[in-house]
């Protein structure tokens, strides 16, 4: 008998107001990704430069094929405004999610 887990994933991101800078990434839990950013666990990551990251936003996928599908289309819009709306304005996020939904066929919840 072989027993199949799906675990849930996450994109998630987090912003430094010391720095006026945002971070996408993928992981299973984004609440002790966080801690990682802030404490400098990976010492050569690209958030290691601060320790005041707070979370801004957590999408909810299936599975970690989705989530880096996801936080590669976000990366790809390459603009700081893109994501300050993404993460202030419900009605922005329901779009994205819309669009993700039909480019993809991936849903966010």
């Amino acid at each position: 008998m072989f027993r199949v887990f799906i675990f849930m994933h996450f994109v998630y991101i987090i912003y430094s107001t010391a720095y006026d800078k945002f971070y996408i990434g993928e992981t299973l839990c984004p609440e002790q990704r966080l801690i990682q950013h802030n404490t400098g666990f990976y010492a050569a990551a690209s958030t290691a430069f601060t320790s005041d990251w707070s979370i801004e936003l957590i999408l909810e996928l299936n599975n970690r094929i989705e989530a880096i599908k996801v936080e590669q289309f976000i990366k790809s819009m390459k603009s700081k405004i893109f994501l300050q709306k993404l993460v202030s304005h419900e009605d922005f996020l329901s779009r994205f999610k819309e669009i993700v939904e039909e480019k993809f066929s991936i849903k966010i919840r």
